[in-house]
């Protein structure tokens, strides 16, 4: 009796078997879906008597059991002092924290109240902790005094420069009791039984069900177009639903920060000049002087149209739509592409959505021109296809097509160049390599590659001269000593964990190898494992070795990839898509090997990983999602082929494609930390503090240049000109003039070759035009700038000594004795004298101009040491004016200085130290940051200070990276009176009359010195620039390492001074050769002959 009951048991529970398999599917889904959901959002709703930051670090148990650490720290700046405001931080999804830590500022003396701090995580899970209990579960404090909890804040005062508390380890256990948690899954859980109930009636009313189902078939063989933008719209909300159902914008603040640093500061100013026709060859908005061309990504992007219809006010938001229109269109150019691989609609569909939510698309894609020549790619492996049919009319477009990627970006068009002539030969091999054939296509592309490029070359060929005078060009002049070296076993090993996943090593901040975004991206899908078996294993031909040698190739030669970054690999990932898409046309009428083909491509995802733990000791998080689908993708095809499973593998494929995509990108693109409404940088961009301040900022020349630091990092500076359309002194951009490097080292803040701002320096001010500098800060005293005038809450400075934006200098230095001044006395020197950028130049001026001794007296200054060799210094008399504080953490140590005394003066930190590679310094004077960018060796450096008293300095250094030796504070005396008496002198020969329109400045020149002068215009200097004096031609020198100098005679002048791109004449003839030469070739040639066409359904 019992074994029939066991036996109907087991005979009920095979009838159920698909029920089984549906609960099982479902139920994995959702806990994907539940891990993939557990971003943490700390939210912490605070005020402070005085603009600070609060920081929080947390404890990972997968980085660093014990320690806190800078990997795992946060900080945001309570902005509004005595208001409260709400602070958010997003930990990582991966970070399996246990305790939290906040760190409140680094001074003392600082009142804070904290009405209550939320944690939510997965969806719905939310804890929050009132303001009694805070006291309660933060026990762990340190320098807190004057706790009490009244009107619902916990309140308590900062009593040094390192408070903070630290939450109980089983805090959050306590917040949130074990059964929540499961009382929440159990919902999840019934929604599935909900689920495999309804997918059982479907299987009991099967028949009914395939009626359904061959009508739904018979519909997407007739429709797959539309089938295939329904998908895409789907998988697009699905995995962009924080930016177009929340309220995050498609901008992002942790490691793509380039979004909110560059491009949309970019793609804004354009908008607003275009619209208002003021968009000029010369931009004055960006760094010292810049080109528009450096913005041709921008303005060039045919997707950019769009946004010249949205209003400023919503432009941030009309991103992710712009987006998705991409994502639109490289569907649609994918669909027509793999139609003449495949007939098979579903074969179609998943070669769509593997290319256009591919992993370099999604990545990439979020730096939005990269997503735009994803476009331009699709297109032209498009038209590469029309080409070797021999269509009529694929001539004119493929040229077209390259004339228009060449003018959107020389860059991407030398890599997609490349890849199409690689492309056109593997094809021919693959079809049986006829060499004359092969070389007839090769021609043509070269001509449509020529011809294209000849198209644009008014806008490329000026293009092409300001990379090789930016920084970005000797970068990559260096890269040729490893020509003939190769990558090291460490990038190899990455490489094999980026093909299985873009988050194979982490996200963000756990992205443990290297950078997130640069790191060589691979990943297509785990398909590829079988389809690689299959091709090199199964069907074993030298083609195949030999073109997958081809691919693989550049991966080993770390010159190819230094110059492009890792930025061509979407070349690999399309491959990979085609191969796939081949591999199960193949597959599926040739279902042969299936054992072998199955060994090795498990063995591939066994060695992977395994090899990858031994080496970085690294246990990805995605293998959990990888070990599953490769589970069901296993299964697929180690069925006979009668099976059943055979039968519907085509659903069951683009099933697990789907799931496997959401799966792999879901983290790439929800479990960053995007721009939010909350956040202090969108009220700067576009909210409360961007109509404040906007009014106030200076429009033109003739108000001078202008400085607004609206936060405690100046890393967001940059672009601020852009944003608010002034003339400033700081820029972002890949293309920035290698010149402004070499202005004032001890002034200018390079960051990288692509950016850089200045220190408030006030000789340097005064010689770049500044007049104005806007504060957010009610506590603000700036040295060397009169009493602010407050409107709405925002602070307008105005500097005490002005220059215009022009002025004359009679007396030059010589190289010889410029190289025995002390560097950082360069800002002081040029308050008198200037000095040539060329050694030519100079040779040529000795005698029109010859040189003179500066004859200024040595700066007056007071140093008051603070630490040498490393220890702590008291001042003689038992006084000390400044004291010194040193504190550790786990990876950074701490040094903070506060003054007992602040007096007036303009302050100098110096900072000596061994340095064991390239580091950045953030210091922290009083809330206003300065970033250090130290070079290794054994260096000092002096950073000015903007405030006009000191009271208290901080900075964190890593000690395993740095030495500090000793520090001093420097304050300079009689700095007020020097810079009044060099501004008399600079104007005793007046500028008058200036303007600056078109790209051409003007002004009237009185040179009263009875000599010739030099006419010094705080613009950068570069090749293009053209000056007339009087009606007479006159050359354009490089002085001051970077600024424009035109010779002025004695007497009252007229001198105006235009700048064109350089080589845009030769352009413009190349361009109308080029026109008039397709079109001869296209109605005289190619119109009139086809040549014979291959066959569409030709695959790997």
């Amino acid at each position: 009796m019992n074994n029939l009951s066991a036996r109907h048991f087991f005979q009920k529970l095979f009838s159920l078997k698909w029920e089984c398999i549906g609960l099982a599917c479902v139920v994995f889904l959702s806990i994907m879906i539940f891990r993939a959901a557990s971003l943490t959002e700390v939210s912490v709703e605070i005020s402070s008597s005085r603009k600070t930051s609060v920081e929080i670090f947390y404890l990972d148990t997968h980085i660093s059991a014990d320690n806190y650490s800078l990997k795992n720290w946060i900080a945001e700046v309570c902005h509004s002092p005595g208001k409260f405001a709400e602070l958010h931080y997003l930990l990582p999804g991966d970070a399996k924290y246990r305790r939290l830590r906040f760190d409140f500022g680094n001074r003392g003396g600082v009142a804070f109240a904290i009405r209550e701090i939320r944690i939510r995580r997965y969806f719905f899970l939310e804890y929050r902790i009132p303001a009694e209990r805070i006291f309660q579960i933060f026990t762990q404090q340190k320098e807190m005094t004057s706790q009490s909890c009244a009107e619902n804040a916990a309140e308590f005062t900062s009593g040094g420069t390192d408070c903070y508390f630290v939450s109980d380890p089983g805090a959050f256990a306590e917040l949130a009791p074990p059964r929540v948690l499961w009382g929440r899954l159990a919902i999840v859980l019934l929604v599935d039984a909900l689920v495999v109930f309804l997918l059982s009636v479907c299987i009991r009313c099967r028949g009914r069900v395939r009626q359904s189902a061959e009508k739904v078939t018979e519909h997407f063989e007739k429709h797959t177009l539309l089938w295939i933008i329904v998908s895409v719209v789907v998988a697009f909300a699905f995995l962009y639903r924080e930016f177009i159902f929340g309220s995050a914008y498609y901008c992002y603040r942790d490691v793509g920060s380039d979004t909110i640093r560059s491009y949309l500061p970019s793609y804004r100013f354009l908008c607003e000049n275009i619209r208002a026709g003021s968009l000029q060859m010369m931009l004055l908005q960006l760094g010292l002087g810049v080109s528009s061309y450096t913005l041709s990504m921008q303005m060039l992007d045919p997707f950019f149209l769009l946004l010249l219809f949205v209003p400023l006010s919503s432009f941030m938001g009309a991103m992710i739509w712009v987006a998705f229109a991409k994502y639109l269109v490289i569907a649609f150019f994918s669909w027509l592409y793999f139609k003449r691989f495949t007939h098979r609609s579903w074969l179609i569909w998943i070669g769509v959505l593997l290319w256009t939510f591919s992993s370099y698309n999604v990545l990439w894609g979020q730096h939005y021109q990269f997503l735009s020549a994803m476009v331009f790619f699709t297109i032209n492996m498009y038209l590469l296809e029309l080409l070797l049919a021999g269509r009529r009319g694929s001539f004119i477009f493929c040229v077209l097509n390259y004339a228009l990627l060449s003018m959107f970006s020389v860059y991407f068009f030398s890599m997609i160049g490349i890849f199409s002539a690689v492309y056109l030969l593997g094809r021919s091999i693959i079809s049986g390599f006829r060499w004359k054939k092969c070389l007839m296509d090769e021609l043509q592309l070269l001509l449509n590659g020529l011809l294209g490029f000849m198209l644009s070359a008014w806008i490329s060929l000026p293009w092409l001269f300001l990379f090789w005078g930016s920084g970005r060009s000797d970068a990559g002049s260096r890269t040729l000593a490893n020509l003939f070296s190769i990558s090291s076993f460490e990038d190899i090993l990455i490489f094999l964990g980026r093909i299985v996943s873009n988050n194979y090593f982490g996200v963000l901040s756990h992205f443990v190898r290297h950078n997130y975004y640069e790191t060589t991206i691979l990943a297509s899908s785990l398909l590829i494992f079988w389809a690689v078996s299959y091709y090199l294993f199964c069907r074993t031909k030298w083609q195949y070795w030999l073109i997958a040698g081809m691919m693989a190739l550049p991966l080993a030669i770390p010159l190819f990839c230094q110059i492009f970054a890792y930025r061509w690999t979407f070349v690999l990932v399309f491959s990979a898509v085609v191969v796939i898409v081949s591999f199960l046309e193949r597959y599926l009428k040739e279902p042969v090997a299936d054992r072998q083909m199955n060994v090795f491509a498990v063995m591939f995802l066994i060695f992977i990983p395994v090899v990858l733990y031994a080496y970085f000791s690294v246990l990805s998080s995605v293998l959990f999602s990888v070990a599953v689908l490769s589970g069901v993708y296993l299964l697929f095809f180690s069925r006979p082929s009668g099976s059943r499973i055979r039968r519907f593998l085509p659903l069951l494929l683009m099933a697990t494609v789907a799931v496997e995509l959401f799966l792999m990108h879901n983290s790439t693109i929800n479990q960053r930390i995007p721009l939010g409404e909350q956040d202090f940088l969108f009220q700067v961009f576009e909210g409360d503090i961007y109509r404040k301040v906007k009014p106030l900022a200076g429009k033109s020349i003739t108000d001078g240049r202008t400085l607004f630091f609206p936060s405690a990092d100046p890393t967001q500076h940059y672009t601020l000109p852009l944003i608010y359309n002034y003339p400033g002194v700081s820029a972002y951009n890949s293309l920035l003039p290698a010149t402004i490097e070499k202005y004032s080292p001890e002034t200018v803040d390079i960051q990288n070759s692509n950016r850089y701002s200045f220190y408030p320096e006030p000789a340097t001010e005064l010689l770049l035009g500044v007049t104005t500098q806007i504060s957010i800060d009610s506590g603000a005293r700036l040295f060397g700038y009169q009493k602010p005038e407050e409107r709405n809450g925002v602070w307008k400075f105005f500097r005490r000594s002005t220059l215009p934006f022009g002025y004359l200098y009679t007396q030059r230095i010589t190289a010889g004795e410029l190289k025995h001044y002390p560097k950082d006395e360069l800002s002081r020197l040029r308050l008198s004298h200037f000095h040539f950028m060329d050694k030519a130049d100079e040779s040529m001026a000795e005698s029109w101009f010859p040189g003179s001794l500066p004859k200024r007296a040595k700066a007056v200054q007071e140093a008051v040491p603070l630490m040498r060799d490393g220890k702590a210094v008291s001042a003689k008399g038992g006084e000390k004016m400044f004291r010194l504080v040193s504190r550790k953490l786990s990876a950074s140590h701490s040094v903070s200085i506060s003054s007992a005394d602040p007096r007036s003066g303009f302050h100098i930190l110096e900072i000596e130290g061994k340095f064991s590679r390239k580091q950045k310094i953030m210091l922290n004077c009083d809330g206003h940051m300065r970033m250090l960018q130290a070079l290794p060796g054994h260096r000092t450096y002096r950073v000015p200070l903007p405030q006009e008293k000191v009271s208290e300095i901080s900075f964190r250094v890593n000690p395993a990276v740095v030495k500090l030796i000793s520090l001093s504070l420097l304050r300079r005396q009689g700095v007020d009176e020097e810079i009044d008496a060099a501004a008399a002198e600079l104007k005793s020969s007046p500028v008058t009359d200036i303007s600056y329109a078109h790209s051409t400045w003007r002004g009237r020149v009185d040179n009263r010195s009875g000599k010739i002068g030099m006419l010094c215009i705080p613009i950068t200097w570069q090749e293009g620039w053209r000056a007339t004096v009087s009606g007479r031609a006159e050359k354009v020198y490089g002085i001051n390492n970077g600024l424009l100098g035109v010779p002025v005679p004695a007497g009252v002048h007229e001198v105006t001074v235009n700048w064109s791109p350089p080589y845009y004449g030769l352009g413009v003839v190349l361009s109308v050769s080029g026109g008039a030469l397709t079109l001869l070739l296209y109605f005289f040639i190619y119109r009139k002959s086809s040549r014979k066409r291959i066959d569409e359904g030709t695959v790997l």
